[in-house]
Protein backbone atom coordinates (compact mmCIF):
# COMPACT_ATOMS: atom_id res chain seq x y z
CA UNK A 1 0.00 0.00 0.00
CA UNK A 2 2.85 2.37 0.85
CA UNK A 3 4.46 1.84 -2.56
CA UNK A 4 1.21 2.69 -4.35
CA UNK A 5 0.87 6.01 -2.49
CA UNK A 6 4.48 6.89 -3.30
CA UNK A 7 3.88 5.85 -6.90
CA UNK A 8 0.86 8.19 -7.15
CA UNK A 9 2.77 11.15 -5.71
CA UNK A 10 5.72 10.64 -8.04
CA UNK A 11 3.30 10.09 -10.93
CA UNK A 12 1.64 13.44 -10.26
CA UNK A 13 4.97 15.26 -10.26
CA UNK A 14 6.02 13.49 -13.46
CA UNK A 15 2.70 14.41 -15.07
CA UNK A 16 3.15 18.09 -14.25
CA UNK A 17 6.70 18.07 -15.60
CA UNK A 18 5.50 16.38 -18.79
CA UNK A 19 2.75 18.99 -19.26
CA UNK A 20 5.23 21.85 -18.93
CA UNK A 21 7.79 20.17 -21.17
CA UNK A 22 5.37 19.17 -23.92
CA UNK A 23 3.73 22.60 -23.87
CA UNK A 24 7.13 24.26 -24.20
CA UNK A 25 8.04 22.01 -27.13
CA UNK A 26 4.72 22.73 -28.88
CA UNK A 27 5.15 26.48 -28.30
CA UNK A 28 8.70 26.28 -29.62
CA UNK A 29 7.52 24.54 -32.78
CA UNK A 30 4.86 27.19 -33.35
CA UNK A 31 7.31 30.05 -32.78
CA UNK A 32 9.82 28.42 -35.14
CA UNK A 33 7.11 27.99 -37.76
CA UNK A 34 6.17 31.66 -37.35
CA UNK A 35 9.77 32.70 -37.98
CA UNK A 36 10.17 30.43 -41.00
CA UNK A 37 6.74 30.64 -42.64
CA UNK A 38 4.61 33.56 -41.58
CA UNK A 39 3.98 35.51 -38.39
CA UNK A 40 0.24 34.81 -38.66
CA UNK A 41 1.02 31.32 -37.38
CA UNK A 42 1.38 32.87 -33.89
CA UNK A 43 -2.42 33.06 -33.72
CA UNK A 44 -2.46 29.37 -32.76
CA UNK A 45 0.09 29.80 -29.96
CA UNK A 46 -2.53 29.49 -27.16
CA UNK A 47 -3.42 26.05 -28.50
CA UNK A 48 0.12 24.88 -27.83
CA UNK A 49 -0.80 24.47 -24.17
CA UNK A 50 -3.74 22.23 -25.06
CA UNK A 51 -1.56 20.23 -27.45
CA UNK A 52 1.03 19.92 -24.68
CA UNK A 53 -1.55 18.52 -22.28
CA UNK A 54 -2.75 15.98 -24.85
CA UNK A 55 0.80 14.92 -25.68
CA UNK A 56 1.72 14.63 -22.00
CA UNK A 57 -1.29 12.36 -21.33
CA UNK A 58 -0.11 10.11 -24.14
CA UNK A 59 3.46 9.94 -22.82
CA UNK A 60 2.30 9.61 -19.20
CA UNK A 61 0.15 6.62 -20.11
CA UNK A 62 3.04 4.91 -21.88
CA UNK A 63 5.48 5.58 -19.05
CA UNK A 64 3.12 4.49 -16.28
CA UNK A 65 2.11 1.31 -18.10
CA UNK A 66 5.76 0.28 -18.38
CA UNK A 67 6.52 1.14 -14.75
CA UNK A 68 3.45 -0.64 -13.42
CA UNK A 69 4.39 -3.80 -15.30
CA UNK A 70 8.02 -3.53 -14.23
CA UNK A 71 7.29 -3.14 -10.51
CA UNK A 72 4.16 -5.30 -10.43
CA UNK A 73 1.83 -2.54 -9.25
CA UNK A 74 -1.03 -3.69 -11.48
CA UNK A 75 -1.44 -6.97 -9.62
CA UNK A 76 -4.27 -7.08 -7.10
CA UNK A 77 -3.62 -8.49 -3.66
Amino acid sequence: MHSIILFLIIGTVVSLILIVGCSAVCAGIIILAAKLINTRVLAVLPFSFIAGIVASFFFYGKIMKKLMNKYGLNKRK
